[in-house]
């Protein structure tokens, strides 16, 4: 069976990621590295302590799954396995797994993805197995998510302290973990200071929605300066020119907050300055912001120069 959930729905409903009355096949899709962490230290203690053997996809060979499966004896293997980056499954042995799903009974078969995954969907349709598709939170539930991870690390913050940390960082699971980790290393008693905390903890977060207002106007010029004096991290990047294309996608086609009962601000601006340009100007735009994004997605170093050549274009 599949299901989807957000991490704190997962975990306000299940202790393990496995069932203890229920051997057999599990799988995990989380792409953030960080959560997916979090939920395979979601293991049974006296799994992790009674042999579960931890293994990389690519070391699954024919003659792993010849010893383990097909060529048991009275004294066959029986042991249980967490299997990492599962998508690199190699295609022949992901079919002999799948063609094995109903035969895991008397250990656990556990495979983790981090990424999308054709092998994932193939299987999570199966009658039997445990399947967890873990949903990532959208930039609205920023307070859930540093909650759950709060309640993770075992502290309790002030709701002002979370704000601010909301406020000045960007929003993603790694940024959270790591404000979390210096205020428990200057706080170990938990008695948090809240102007000590802004000492430690430096405004480093872009505002989107400012930059994406001065896009709207095509004020480029101040908004490619004030890309390159940012100081933030490629995962920042990447967050931020993903929300510049739902922006102008939002700008293309505004025709939806006409349908809406009541238009945010947001929605109007967006109103506003869809009037200024043309759809094949804003398909264009589309276009340079998703190459930005996939550059930043693979950590491209000559991403801030060619922000740099869009701001001299400028002048």
């Amino acid at each position: 069976m599949h299901f989807k959930m957000l991490p704190w729905e997962f975990t306000n409903k299940n202790k393990y990621i496995v069932k203890l009355d229920e051997m057999g096949f599990y799988a995990l899709h989380c792409s953030d590295p960080y959560i997916e962490k979090i939920f395979l230290d979601m293991l049974p203690t006296n799994l992790k302590t009674q042999g579960l053997q931890v293994l990389q996809a690519d070391e699954l060979t024919h003659e792993w799954y010849e010893n383990n499966f097909e060529n048991l004896s009275l004294f066959g293997n029986q042991e249980s396995y967490l299997i990492l980056q599962a998508e690199n499954t190699r295609s022949s042995i992901q079919q002999l797994l799948i063609n094995q799903i109903n035969c895991f009974d008397g250990r656990y078969l556990i495979l983790s993805f981090s990424k999308k995954s054709n092998f994932f969907d193939r299987i999570k349709s199966s009658k039997k197995g445990t399947f967890y598709t873990i949903l990532m939170p959208r930039f609205w539930e920023s307070l859930k998510l540093l909650t759950w991870l709060e309640k993770w690390l075992q502290m309790k913050l002030d709701p002002t302290i979370k704000q601010y940390i909301i406020g000045a960082v960007p929003n993603t699971c790694a940024d959270f973990i790591n404000c979390l980790q210096i205020i428990k290393l200057h706080f170990p008693d938990n008695n948090v200071n809240f102007q000590k905390v802004k000492e430690l903890i430096a405004p480093y977060k872009l505002d989107q929605f400012h930059l994406a207002n001065l896009y709207s106007k095509k004020e480029k010029k101040l908004f490619f300066l004030s890309l390159l004096q940012s100081q933030i991290n490629q995962d920042a990047w990447h967050l931020f020119f993903l929300f510049m294309q739902g922006h102008l996608f939002r700008m293309l086609d505004p025709e939806y907050i006409t349908k809406k009962a009541k238009a945010s601000k947001y929605d109007q601006t967006i109103v506003a300055h869809s009037k200024n340009w043309k759809k094949s100007e804003l398909s264009n735009e589309i276009r340079f912001f998703a190459n930005l994004e996939l550059m930043a997605k693979r950590r491209d170093p000559f991403l801030k120069e060619k922000i740099r050549r869009a701001y001299l274009e400028q002048l």
